[in-house]
């Protein structure tokens, strides 16, 4: 995680970008029984928070509204997984990252307008390119 950057406001005094690394564990069995038998997904009323509340671009580590979307998506089912929508109702992302399908041969996904684009997002669109698959215009 990088800071925003040196403070504009600083009124000259020397400020740097803060930078902190945070190395946690992934806990690979809790959802190594996705791969097998599939995620089951849960559409919650809790949406996605707009680019107007808060930018999407942005990675940030308050995440209520997330943890709120997989608390009413256990509710319905343990083993759900919670598919976040915008608040026009469009695909967003899952609580815990992205979110991509294929339909008719082409990968979907939702837009950057409303999801962190970075390493996965761009590293998944990169191999769908070499293995022939393209990228549809809309999910």
């Amino acid at each position: 995680m990088i800071s925003r950057g040196v403070d504009r406001f600083s009124k000259g005094r020397p400020v740097t970008a803060t930078v902190a690394i945070f190395c946690v564990p992934i806990a690979y069995h809790s959802f190594a029984r996705e791969y097998v038998e599939g995620c089951i997904l849960i559409t919650p009323s809790i949406r996605r928070t707009p680019p107007q509340s808060l930018e999407a671009k942005a990675k940030i580590i308050n995440k209520v509204n997330h943890t709120m979307a997989a608390f009413e998506a256990k509710q319905v089912n343990p083993r759900a997984t919670p598919l976040m929508l915008d608040l026009d109702g469009n695909i967003s992302e899952t609580h815990l990252g992205n979110f991509f399908f294929v339909r008719e041969g082409k990968l979907c996904t939702s837009t950057n307008r409303t999801v962190l684009g970075g390493v996965t997002r761009s590293t998944l669109f990169s191999m769908a390119g070499e293995l022939g698959i393209s990228r549809a215009r809309h999910a």
